[in-house]
């Protein structure tokens, strides 16, 4: 056998040599990758620090609701402007860097959790989603989702259904009305016999003129003989959301109601006639006492939109008394009666059907006051009268206006607050919106919030962090609203 050849020392060393270094080198390439690879999982879990730390400052800075707002109207929204007409970003988006630091740096709040080293030097707010927006939209949003989520479905269409019967019934009679006019008058008049009528007393005061002399003095005092009665509430001087030029939001758009029209608009009736008060709830202080009442006329003082209410309330009630008096055979027939016997008192019997024509209407606005005394002081009216509802006799129509007339306080027809509920029924959701808004500002600094506006409560809003990791600068972006789902 041959022998192999032994490599002399010096080549045997040269070779060792060379395997050291080839492994080193390999060695100094996987540490590298090892190194690299901690490198990137530092950078990853950095970024992922800074993700969860802006989304825990953000929902920290949303738990921070309007508490105030919430209880009075289950409305969710972040007031910057603390109470005050001026935005606070700077104090939020501080909050919010605060809040996000507890999850970037843990050591820093002695929790004991590894430091990822990130610094965060720049904080900015790239969106705001205001109430105000969009003529309200979030506004609106928020009030038809927290309806929908406290009234069902059922009770919301019963509901619907009865004032929609009750709001039909008083557009028949007002459609009727406006058929009715004095060339008329003889299809409503039965003839008078000779020993029907009556002689008129010495000094008799004609109810026609006297009816005619009052309208001159104004509805409110005809209603409140007590004029002491009539609130003085004013939304003048507290500058409301209507009547201002409104910040507006940016870099995002209002997340739109998809509950429909119809819905939307029944829905803001109903939040106007449970959260607000009126003119009978009794309540008295330094803001609007007649808030549904400005909810439907949009005024801008209690005075002027319980005169348009009432006024409203006047036709329907005027309209329905007048059919009842058309079709009752025994109040009409005293109007034929009287009216005959003033016509034979001027010696001109062919006016007689134009006298009672025009008695049958001075009798029926006669009563229409009445009813409205009996509904602002609590009392009941149907919408359509039967003869045992009637209140006002002939005689008494010439005095009307020197007494007052006391609450009925029975449970037969509709309040003052229904009556209220039909006239909603006409309002549309573009003129409500508005005026919901301003109901709220103008409560809201009632209960010591001063300046508090709309357009400084945020629906939604982006917020942007840069932080440092490993001395490279990343940033992230978050986006926090509120939705009240089903």
């Amino acid at each position: 056998m041959r022998r192999r050849k032994r490599l002399p020392f010096r080549q045997l060393r040269m070779c060792k040599a060379g395997i050291t270094l080839y492994m080193s080198l390999i060695l100094l390439v996987i540490l590298s990758l090892i190194a690299a690879g901690f490198y990137s999982v530092k950078i990853a879990a950095g970024r992922v620090s800074l993700q969860m730390g802006t989304e825990e400052g953000i929902f920290s800075a949303f738990a921070g609701y309007d508490r105030l707002l919430f209880d009075k109207y289950g409305l969710l929204f972040l007031d910057i402007g603390r109470g005050e007409s001026e935005w606070k970003l700077g104090s939020v988006l501080k909050g919010i860097a605060g809040d996000a630091s507890f999850v970037t740096n843990p050591s820093d709040c002695r929790v004991g959790v590894t430091d990822l080293s990130i610094c965060l030097h720049e904080s900015s707010v790239t969106g705001l989603v205001l109430a105000s927006d969009l003529g309200g939209a979030a506004f609106e949003r928020q009030i038809c989702q927290q309806e929908k989520l406290q009234t069902s479905t059922g009770e919301t269409y019963r509901l619907r259904e009865k004032t929609g019967a009750d709001a039909e019934a008083a557009r028949e009679m007002l459609e009727l009305r406006r058929g009715i006019s004095e060339e008329r008058a003889g299809d409503f008049y039965s003839e008078v016999s000779e020993e029907e009528l009556k002689t008129l007393p010495a000094g008799y005061r004609d109810p026609v003129k006297a009816i005619r002399n009052l309208k001159k003095r104004g509805l409110l005092s005809l209603v409140f003989p007590d004029v002491g009665r009539i609130p003085a509430g004013t939304s003048e001087g507290q500058m409301p959301a209507s009547t201002r030029a409104l910040r507006q939001g940016f870099g995002m758009l209002p997340t739109q109601w998809e509950g429909g029209t119809g819905d939307a608009a029944a829905r803001l009736r109903r939040f106007l006639m449970d959260d607000f008060c009126c003119y009978t709830d009794g309540q008295r202080g330094a803001g609007l006492v007649c808030q549904i009442e400005y909810g439907i006329k949009h005024q801008s003082s209690d005075r002027e939109n319980l005169r348009e209410v009432l006024s409203d309330l006047l036709k329907i009630r005027e309209a329905s008394n007048l059919m009842f008096l058309l079709t009752n055979p025994s109040k009409g027939r005293e109007a034929d009666v009287l009216g005959a016997s003033m016509a034979a008192s001027l010696l001109s019997p062919e006016l007689a059907p134009g006298l009672s024509f025009a008695l049958k209407t001075a009798w029926a606005y006669g009563e229409a006051i009445q009813d409205l005394r009996n509904l602002v002081n609590g009392g009941r009216v149907p919408i359509a009268k039967s003869e045992s509802d009637w209140q006002l006799e002939l005689t008494g129509l010439a005095g009307l206006g020197s007494s007052a007339v006391e609450a009925t306080g029975g449970d037969h027809g509709l309040s003052y607050r229904d009556y209220l509920r039909l006239l909603v029924m006409q309002v549309d959701r573009q003129q409500l919106v508005p005026a919901l808004m301003d109901l709220v500002e103008i409560n809201m600094r009632q209960e010591g919030r001063d300046g508090f506006c709309l357009d400084c409560c945020v629906d939604a809003m982006e917020v942007e962090l840069h932080g440092d990791i490993c001395g490279r600068d990343f940033f992230t972006r978050r986006a926090f609203g509120y939705d009240m789902k089903e």
